[in-house]
C-alpha cells in the first residue's frame, strides 16, 4: 500500500527498503547478534575445557602420588589434611596461570586497541569477572581429585611399586 502511495506520488522513488522505525532500528542489531552468540558459546566451551583441563592435571597429579598419599595415611595423615594438601598444590599453578595471563591480556589489549570500538582496552567489568570465573571453577575441577586422595586404599598404595 506504501508503494503505491508513493509510486502515484513519484514513480521514480525508491520503495525497497520499506518497514516501522523500529524494525529499520533492530536491522542492523541481528547482523551483530550471530556474531554475539558464537563468541558467547566459544567462551563457555573455552570455560569447559579450562575446568576439564584442571580436573586432568590434579587427576594425573593424584595417581601419580598414590603411593605417596598412602603412605601419608598409613602413618596417620588426617583426611582432611591430605585433601587440603592437594588443594592448595592444585591451586598453585592456577595462580600462576591467573598472573601471567593478567599480564598478557593487558598486553593483548593494548596491542588491539585499534580494533575496539565501544568499550576501553582496560575494560574494568571484563578483567573483573574472568578470573573470578575461572577461580570459581577451579576448587569444583580441584576437589574431586583431592577427595579421591582421601579414599586411597593403604595396601595398594603401599604395593604398587
Amino acid at each position: 500500500m506504501i508503494q503505491q502511495v508513493v509510486n502515484n506520488i513519484d514513480a521514480g522513488s525508491p520503495t525497497t527498503d520499506l518497514g516501522s522505525i523500529t524494525q529499520s532500528i533492530a536491522r542492523p542489531a541481528e547482523n551483530r547478534r550471530i556474531p554475539l552468540v558464537l563468541i558467547g558459546a566459544l567462551s563457555g566451551l573455552a570455560l569447559l575445557l579450562a575446568g576439564a583441563g584442571i580436573y586432568a592435571a590434579t587427576a594425573y597429579g593424584v595417581a601419580q602420588r598414590t603411593r605417596e598419599l598412602g603412605v601419608r595415611l598409613a602413618l596417620g595423615a588426617q583426611p582432611g589434611g591430605l585433601a587440603a594438601l592437594v588443594l592448595r598444590q592444585g591451586f598453585r599453578p592456577i595462580w600462576i596461570g591467573l598472573l601471567v595471563g593478567a599480564v598478557f591480556s593487558v598486553a593483548i589489549a593494548f596491542a588491539m586497541r585499534g580494533l575496539l570500538f565501544g568499550i576501553k582496552p582496560l575494560d574494568a567489568a571484563t578483567f573483573a569477572v574472568i578470573p573470578l570465573v575461572l577461580v570459581t571453577i577451579s576448587p569444583i575441577a580441584c576437589w574431586i581429585p583431592a577427595l579421591r586422595s582421601t579414599r586411597v586404599n593403604l595396601i595398594e598404595a603401599l604395593r604398587a611399586e
